[in-house]
């Protein structure tokens, strides 16, 4: 009845997607887009399933960053989530 759809296994996760679709075909779209277009990516992810936005970001001049252990495209690696927080608030300021 789903035969369009296929399992992903990530971090603590089964992901059910459409066949084709992934994290990377949505920021590829997104980036193409209003008010995107034109303009850097930043890709923070911390499982395997963010590995193919982190190829576009890393594809479009963007920023890509792996959050904890494990094998990465990305150019950057925090290690916590904790990390990230701190990195964003010293790159954006309090908001």
């Amino acid at each position: 009845q789903y035969k369009d759809y296929s399992l992903q296994s990530g971090k603590m996760v089964l992901e059910a997607k459409p066949s084709g679709a992934n994290k990377g075909v949505c920021l590829q779209a997104a980036m193409e887009t209003a008010p995107f277009a034109g303009r850097l990516p930043v890709m923070i992810g911390d499982d395997k399933t963010d590995e193919d936005a982190i190829l576009v970001a890393n594809r479009l001049g963007g920023w890509s960053v792996k959050v904890g252990e494990g094998a990465s495209a990305a150019e950057y690696r925090l290690t916590s989530h904790k990390d990230v927080e701190n990195y964003l608030k010293e790159m954006l300021g309090e908001l």
